[in-house]
């Protein structure tokens, strides 16, 4: 069953899933900044929403996770986000919604977020890291690298089946 009730994480709020709950993670949680900061941390992606790979202790030795470190945004995005949950939130309950659909996804772990007033400060979205190709960037290969239409063919007949999956869960 999964915690209802937001939790205090240092300076941040937000929920940590039930099978990764403990006091040395939500320590570890409390810093994630300096975490991040550290020469541990691989950049996986560089747009305006950045995503890393971090080694965490969860309590049964050193795992990697995908820590995604939500951007900034508008005074208008955050007053549409304190409404209808933050990017980081949304992330934590799809993949929530999909593992109880048994529809692949890597475990999420925490999302985390820091407000002032009305203003989201800070979002974090963190799940279990699972090493994988990105979509766009074999999309990108194909279109600009390949120039073919049978890597396409192979790449759409991989992912079809789990977006059918998925909208077959009710998830859109």
């Amino acid at each position: 069953m999964q915690q209802a009730a937001l939790m205090n994480i240092g300076k941040y709020q937000g929920l940590i899933a039930e099978a990764f709950y403990s006091n040395a993670l939500i320590e570890q949680l409390a810093n994630i900044q300096s975490l991040l900061a550290n020469n541990q941390a691989e950049p996986l992606s560089h747009g305006a929403d950045k995503v890393f790979k971090l080694p965490l202790n969860l309590g049964n030795g050193e795992t990697f996770i995908t820590v995604k470190v939500f951007k900034r945004q508008a005074l208008l995005k955050d007053w549409h986000d304190r409404k209808h949950k933050s990017k980081a939130e949304r992330s934590y309950r799809a993949a929530l919604y999909l593992q109880a659909h048994d529809i692949g996804t890597p475990a999420p772990i925490a999302w985390l977020e820091q407000w002032q007033g009305k203003r989201l400060l800070e979002s974090y979205y963190l799940c279990i890291y699972e090493p994988a190709i990105c979509w766009r960037d074999a999309l990108s290969d194909v279109y600009y690298n390949q120039r073919d239409n049978e890597p396409l063919l192979a790449l759409l007949q991989t992912v079809a089946p789990a977006v059918r999956a998925m909208h077959d869960a009710g998830f859109m």
